[in-house]
Formats: C-alpha cells, structure tokens, sequence
C-alpha cells in the first residue's frame, strides 16, 4: 500500500506543478482540497508532519497517510514531497503567483 501512496504522492506532485491540479481552501487554515473525478484528496500539517487524506464521492475518507508513514514503510523522501505538495497546494489555493504578479505591475507603474 505504500508503494501506491508515494505513487500518489509523486503524481500529485507533478500534476500541481504542471497546473492540472487546482486546489482550495480546505476546512481549516492549513488543509488544502483538490477534486479529481468524483473523489477528492486533502493535505494539511498535523503538529509537524503532514496528513493526506483520500475521500470517495459520499466524504467518506477510504485512506489517509503522513509523511511518517510513509518513512517507515521505507519511502525516501517522504516528508520534503509532502511538505512541498503541501506549499504548492498553498500557494495554488490562496493564488500566491496572480498576487504576486498583480502587486509588482502596481508598482511597475510607479
């Protein structure tokens, strides 16, 4: 089961970097949503680590895993993928980049 979740994980990854994946706010300041299919996945912090949940189509969560997890099932990486899933997920949501650019053609005009 590891082995699918850190396949999940990088496909994540890669499909947010990409822009194919967009993600909202989730229930609390740091849980992130993102839809796919009729089915959904939400990654947010648990005291230091990260917490990604799998919910089917009713909201019922059929799997979770943290970062620890999936460290001692042997996978390399695990908390630097879901911390950056994490950010990006963040940053997606609360639109960091049209910000960003929206404030620096404000003072471009300056």
């Amino acid at each position: 089961m590891s082995r699918q979740m850190a396949q999940l994980l990088g496909l994540l990854v890669t499909k947010t970097q990409s822009g194919v994946l967009s993600w909202e706010q989730g229930p609390s300041a740091d849980a992130y949503v993102t839809q796919i299919g009729n089915n959904s996945i939400l990654i947010r912090t648990q005291r230091e680590d990260y917490l990604v949940s799998i919910f089917n189509e009713n909201g019922s969560v059929v799997e979770s895993f943290t970062d620890v997890s999936l460290s001692q099932d042997g996978i390399e990486s695990a908390f630097e993928g879901m911390r950056d899933l994490h950010e990006m997920a963040r940053r997606n949501a609360l639109g960091a980049d049209r910000v960003i650019n929206d404030i620096l053609n404000e003072l471009s005009k300056s």
